[in-house]
């Protein structure tokens, strides 16, 4: 998630109970259930494979933008990635996308053409959008809807993971009907919860707040990788960025030690490469 985004993602910050179970076929492509992937959204640099490797990262979210996603710097990232173990993954979006009807399918026939990843992560976020607060939502969240699924069907068989924040299963967002998490999760393989907090545990920490995410996606028989962030940011609570890098490994042991047998759970995501690589020790 973009960092001048952090804002818009807080409305609605209670939590609220996900709905009742139902059954679903399991997702074509899966998710590494140990993932621990790392957002990179500047161009990858010489140092990148080797700050991945030191900090036991397996998965690089990359930003790939439209049009690029067979550029050099991509093709020689992809086989280093390879040599090191390191799976690399597709990321882009803007909250455009939901209303474009072509940008978002264009770009994921493009990076499976391109043979280089092994993942897409698209980050929408409609929520940004004017038309969120009016009475246009459910015409946006239509659009926003069929877009996802149109370009999960176009991954080519790669796994297909959308970004969502800790609240779409929350009541007030429900979209005709019915949870707004759920239509997520059965347009998609997998989704990125982002659940920005710098703890663990309690009413307001990590585990209760993704909790949902992580059993409905179990239920529909899909996988939440759990997103959490280091840079700074005004609302200390959102960032590991004043506790620092062992503060944020002791909470993130204490998540993956609670989940590690959920069937729901498909690791954790850090934002970002840039802010993780200047975290205090």
């Amino acid at each position: 998630m973009r960092p001048y985004l952090l804002a818009a993602m807080l409305c609605g910050a209670l939590l609220a109970p996900a709905a009742a179970p139902a059954t679903a076929a399991p997702a074509t492509a899966r998710i590494d259930a140990g993932q621990r992937a790392l957002w990179v959204w500047s161009s990858p640099d010489s140092e990148l494979l080797r700050f991945a490797g030191r900090h036991g990262i397996d998965t690089l979210y990359v930003h790939v933008p439209p049009g690029h996603a067979s550029d050099r710097v991509f093709r020689r990232l992809a086989r280093r990635a390879a040599d090191a173990g390191i799976a690399l993954w597709a990321m882009a979006g803007h909250p455009r996308w939901a209303n474009e009807t072509r940008t978002v399918v264009r770009w994921a026939r493009e990076v499976v053409r391109s043979g280089l990843y092994e993942g897409l992560v698209v980050d929408i976020e409609p929520y940004v959008l004017d038309a969120w607060k009016t009475d246009e939502r459910a015409a946006l969240l239509r659009r926003y809807l069929r877009r996802l699924r149109r370009a999960a069907q176009s991954s080519g068989g790669l796994p297909f993971l959308a970004t969502v924040p800790f609240w779409y299963d929350h009541d007030r967002y429900r979209h005709r009907g019915r949870s707004l998490l759920d239509q997520v999760l059965e347009a998609v393989d997998g989704i990125v919860v982002l659940v920005y907090r710098d703890r663990a545990t309690g009413s307001d920490g990590i585990l209760t707040l993704a909790a949902g995410e992580v059993s409905r996606a179990a239920d529909l028989g899909k996988q939440a990788v759990l997103g959490i962030q280091t840079a700074a940011d005004e609302l200390d609570k959102l960032t590991f960025f004043e506790e620092g890098g062992v503060a944020m490994e002791t909470e993130l042991d204490t998540v993956v030690t609670a989940l590690r047998n959920a069937p729901g759970f498909g690791g954790i995501a850090i934002h970002h490469y840039n802010s993780l690589r200047r975290l205090r020790d």
